[in-house]
């Protein structure tokens, strides 16, 4: 990977943390569900839906 993209990849997974983390709609569980992901969890959505689900599931609980 070129250090261009490379660079770009990490800016958006930095901005995509930074707004999870800031939108006072999604709750604490689900943010640190979804800041916990790896890199390659991050690009993958069932394993997104997975941990939110997982993260609503416990909330439930």
């Amino acid at each position: 990977m070129s250090d261009e993209l490379l660079n770009v990849h990490e800016e958006v997974k930095e901005t995509f943390r930074d707004r999870i983390q800031d939108n006072d709609s999604i709750s604490d569980p689900v943010t640190d569900s979804i800041i916990s992901l790896t890199d390659e969890e991050m690009t993958d959505s069932g394993a997104i839906q997975s941990v939110v689900e997982e993260a609503l599931a416990d909330e439930d609980s």
